[in-house]
């Protein structure tokens, strides 16, 4: 076996342990959403500030860039640090994801019952998936526990799917 295939059958066996994780610990999962949400920020701000003054030379960064590059970091910090801020984010998060969740499953149906009139195919899956996407956004707007360990299931479920392809895909991969 190469290095590749070795690399990404690895890669796919942390994915499928992760993926087991966000499906066992779904609230600390939809919870860690924003972490790494305040840790990107916090990171982004702290690359603005330190390039901030090469950026100016070059022309492209003012004092709006370096106001909104402090405020980014203190939000951030406050993100991080502060329980209630990381409570009303995780709410607002998990208000956007369900009702982006209710979009996608009626373009999802509607986009099956097209998939029908114009190649003929089963529409079933797409409808299914989304009455399923629709319930799990209802749910997560009337019932926000529900909807994070819903989407915490959902993320794993996903990653651990990542994580068999990447299996498979090392394993059956071409030799070159």
């Amino acid at each position: 076996m190469t290095g590749k295939r070795i690399f990404t059958i690895i890669l796919g066996v942390i994915l499928v342990i992760g993926g087991f994780w966000c499906i066992t610990t779904p609230i600390s999962t939809s919870l860690a959403l924003v972490w790494i949400f305040g840790i990107f920020m916090l990171v982004k701000a702290i690359a603005d500030l330190a390039t901030y003054s090469e950026r100016k030379a070059m022309g492209y960064a003012d004092g709006f860039s370096l106001t909104m590059s402090i405020i980014s970091f203190i939000f951030a910090l406050m993100l991080i640090c502060s329980w209630r801020m990381q409570a009303i984010t995780e709410t607002v998060l998990l208000l956007f994801i369900s009702f982006w969740l209710i979009v996608g499953g009626v373009i999802s149906i509607v986009g099956a019952i097209q998939l029908k009139r114009a190649l003929n195919v089963s529409p079933v899956f797409g409808i299914i998936m989304g009455i399923l996407m629709i319930v799990v956004g209802f749910i997560g707007i009337a019932h926000p526990i529900l909807g994070a360990i819903s989407i915490g299931v959902i993320i794993g479920v996903n990653i651990l799917v990542l994580g068999i392809d990447n299996i498979v895909n090392g394993i059956v991969a071409p030799k070159n």
